[in-house]
């Protein structure tokens, strides 16, 4: 049979395509598809069919027409031809879409990061990272299958740069952190199970079905928007256990990277006052060397409790102390270096009962200083006993930088003599401890009750967004708080003062540039001149706090949009009722409901009328001492004369000599021990600090520095490196032995607010700790003077805050 001609190729789909076309559109796009063909024919080896071919197996068949030409796309949208053989043309795709630049204010969208090559890490090259993070640094054991486990995460993780990047410290930081949170601080010991599998689980899974403590772990934002309609009242903390429950949800819903809507934030809102009556507590293990939850304090505890309170004192300091770089061995020394009071590089405590039979041998020791009961001499103890102590070669250090008296822990250098005293040659407070080193141990814990663990507010991944909100406010004048001390409410020339104040504020509030009003105003007392109990007593007592809600009535916005927190003094009842205003015990009371009745309804009626504005105002009745918290801030208030006290009851040393003297000036600005303190103004004229020369033009000047700096630096060190409000003996100070947690300041606080009238105002940070003193609040020298301290929480820029004067 005679060869058939050469078959075309069907073209329905051609016939289809030049069904719209003229003539010469049709010869021409049959020349170009006649020139594609002998292109793609010329190119390939195999000849063009000439008959049809022989019945083969289709997997052959397939794998010619692969051979001869790719598969079009499947895609009617850009009309290919269904003929396989038929070649395809580059006009017959669509034109590949120009990539347009993102619009203007809008992030681009990141890189893919690269993925890491998992590793298989052995158990022995882990475990030393491993052991000081969770032992030594958690004080967590770790078990064989759980470091299995560890290794296993860290090697999918982190790759081969697990140990140079640092990335595997940072994981098994998180591990901790988060084992404690979730188990708490009794689950010391770390197994494989599937509390620890969860852990990793949690840490390993990225998006909205995560753990929520992971996610908040791993510095993601919240998002706010739930939290404005939150009761304001309830957050105060008239309920404690409703305000976390509800700061809890809304600290759960995660949001974008760029941070909260700042519109759909209420300040107001993340505004806690804590009682000391209230405030959760917490027993240290020294064992364990971690925080318990304890049982409910009584007013009427037994008699141990009253030694606990210096046990607990000294076991929170003592461990503070082996934290401090002075205080650790190095790793590797060799043992002839070893001594008893240590080497060059770290100093060594002794215990107390360690001291027998090593007569004529330096130590360091540590203790409370306190007096003997039966000859009156100066005392030293710890839990393992108590020596006599001979100060009358002792240098204190800093030179004059603190006060020392019975109550405080001490650190003494000198020699153990045989007839059982001990000469100490210098004698120091223990120093302080920043927050953010206090948050690595115990970031998990929540001291306040109102859910904000330690490491939201000293720089932990899960508070990112509340610190973000804290400082996006602050830009915006928003978090201001004002603190003003003994307010004689039964003056006139008080409310004169405070109607000139309010009126400042309001003006500026309902102005063009509408500064906001403070967030919080906290008002130390006493209310009352003369004390209470004298004079009229307790009618007098309310006519005064009467008064006060007369001339507040008249100021809407402060109604509605401040908190104002009352903290009472030692004149203020019912104390002073018993004590006839002499040191009562702390903590006490706040000022009793049965005098506010009137204050409180004014704020009351001005909310309601303004429901529909998000009225938050309110009046919340302190303790002394009283916790107020925002966002992630801490904010401890104290009405105390504290500097008078501390002059009264300080240990007198030896005058130093002029050669001492010499050298102890060298040191001079200094808070002690390498801590510098940063002083601002101590006073100003028209809300405008004085500045430092004009201080030192009508200050006493004494090595260079003001007594009214020296004075307020060698208060706020007292008092922080003991990290205890009362640092007296019970008979100087009494206290009641099942609250003294609320007296603690350990870890230190964001501000400490000392409203010490018996001390000159000023602003000092130590150790990150912004302390503040506003003094009185009618200046005594001036007829018509006011004096306040104010600062932004949150600010970057001052803020340690100012002191201002205000003429009324």
């Amino acid at each position: 049979m005679a060869d058939s001609p050469p078959v075309p190729p069907s073209s329905p789909t051609a016939r289809e395509r030049l069904g719209g076309m003229t003539i010469d559109d049709e010869d021409r796009i049959l020349e170009q598809e006649e020139e594609e063909e002998e292109d793609l024919y010329s190119s390939h080896p195999l000849p063009p069919p000439r008959k049809p071919a022989p019945k083969t197996a289709p997997i052959f068949a397939n794998w010619k027409r692969k051979q001869l030409s790719p598969p079009p796309p499947s895609s009617s949208a850009v009309n290919l031809s269904s003929d396989p053989f038929h070649p395809l043309n580059s006009s017959q795709f669509p034109a590949p879409r120009p990539r347009e630049a993102p619009p203007r204010g809008q992030p681009t969208r990141p890189a893919a990061p690269p993925r890491v090559l998992a590793v298989e890490i052995p158990p022995s090259s882990l475990r030393p990272l491993a052991f000081r993070i969770f032992t030594k640094k958690h004080n967590l054991t770790l078990k064989s299958e759980a470091l299995a486990l560890l290794c296993s995460f860290i090697g999918r993780k982190c790759g081969t740069d697990w140990k140079t990047s640092g990335s595997a410290e940072k994981l098994l930081e998180e591990v901790a952190r988060t084992w404690k949170r979730n188990e708490g601080a009794a689950a010391i010991l770390v197994d494989g199970n599937e509390a620890l599998k969860a852990v990793i689980r949690d840490l390993e899974v990225e998006g909205p079905g995560a753990n929520k403590s992971s996610l908040l772990t791993r510095g993601e934002s919240f998002d706010f928007a739930g939290a404005s309609g939150m009761n304001a009242t309830s957050l105060g903390g008239d309920d404690e256990e409703g305000s976390s429950q509800q700061l809890q949800s809304a600290q759960m819903v995660i949001s974008s990277k760029t941070g909260p809507n700042l519109e759909d934030i209420n300040p107001r809102d993340y505004i806690h006052v804590v009682d000391a009556f209230t405030q959760p507590k917490y027993k240290y293990n020294q064992s364990r060397k971690q925080f318990e939850r304890a049982q409910k304090p009584s007013l009427l505890p037994d008699a141990t409790s009253k030694a606990q309170v210096f046990l607990t004192r000294y076991y929170l300091i003592h461990h503070r102390l082996l934290r401090n770089p002075s205080f650790q061995p190095p790793t590797f020394a060799p043992s002839s270096s070893m001594t008893s009071r240590g080497t060059k590089t770290y100093f060594k405590i002794t215990p107390i009962a360690h001291l027998l039979g090593r007569s004529g041998k330096p130590f360091f020791i540590f203790g409370l200083l306190s007096t003997s009961p039966d000859t009156g001499q100066l005392m030293l103890e710890d839990p393992t006993g108590s020596i006599q102590l001979d100060i009358t070669h002792a240098r204190p250090i800093p030179e004059d930088g603190v006060w020392f008296c019975p109550g405080s822990f001490v650190v003494v250098d000198g020699t153990f003599e045989a007839d059982g005293r001990f000469t100490a040659y210098t004698i120091g407070q223990p120093p302080s401890e920043r927050r953010e080193t206090s948050a690595e141990v115990f970031g998990h814990m929540d001291f306040l009750g109102i859910n904000m663990p330690l490491e939201f507010s000293a720089g932990g991944g899960g508070g990112r967004g509340l610190r973000l909100a804290e400082k996006r406010l602050a830009n915006e004048g928003k978090g201001k708080v004002v603190v003003l001390s003994e307010i004689h409410l039964d003056l006139p020339r008080t409310h004169e003062a405070l109607t000139k104040l309010f009126e400042k504020w309001e003006s500026e509030a309902n102005g063009e540039d509408e500064v906001e009003v403070p967030a919080v105003v906290i008002m130390c007392g006493g209310f009352v001149s003369d004390g209470f109990g004298v004079g009229n007593g307790s009618l007098g007592y309310k006519e005064a706090l009467d008064t006060f809600a007369v001339t507040i009535s008249a100021f809407n916005t402060l109604l509605t949009k401040t908190t104002f927190v009352l903290v009472p003094s030692d004149g203020d009842p019912w104390g002073a009722a018993f004590t006839g205003g002499a040191s009562g015990v702390l903590p006490r009371k706040g000022v009793p409901d049965v005098f506010s009745g009137k204050l409180k309804r004014v704020f009351t009626v001005a909310n309601a009328a303004n429901k529909k504005d998000g009225g938050g105002g309110r009046v919340a009745l302190g303790s002394n001492p009283c916790r107020v918290g925002y966002f992630t801030r801490e904010i401890v208030v104290f009405r105390d004369d504290l500097g008078a006290r501390f002059a009264r009851n300080a240990v007198r040393f030896k005058a130093l000599s002029s050669d001492d003297a010499t050298d102890g000036s060298a040191d001079k600005g200094k808070g002690g021990e390498g801590h510098e303190m940063d002083v601002d103004g101590l006073t100003g004229a028209n809300d405008v600090p004085r500045t430092q020369q004009e201080e030192e033009d009508t200050t006493p000047v004494q090595n260079g520095v003001p007594d009214s700096v020296k004075m307020a630096r060698k208060l706020v060190k007292t008092i922080l490196d003991q990290s205890y409000l009362s640092p007296y003996p019970v008979n100087i100070r009494p206290v009641l032995w099942d609250y003294t947690h609320a007296l603690t300041l350990f870890p230190l606080p964001n501000y400490l607010i000392l409203a010490d009238s018996s001390t000159p105002p000023f602003t000092v940070t130590y150790e990150g700790c912004h302390v503040v003193n506003p003094g009185s609040f009618l200046v005594a020298d001036e007829r018509r003077k006011g004096r306040f301290v104010e600062f932004v929480v949150g600010a970057q820029v001052g803020a340690g805050g100012k002191v201002v004067d205000f003429v009324y």
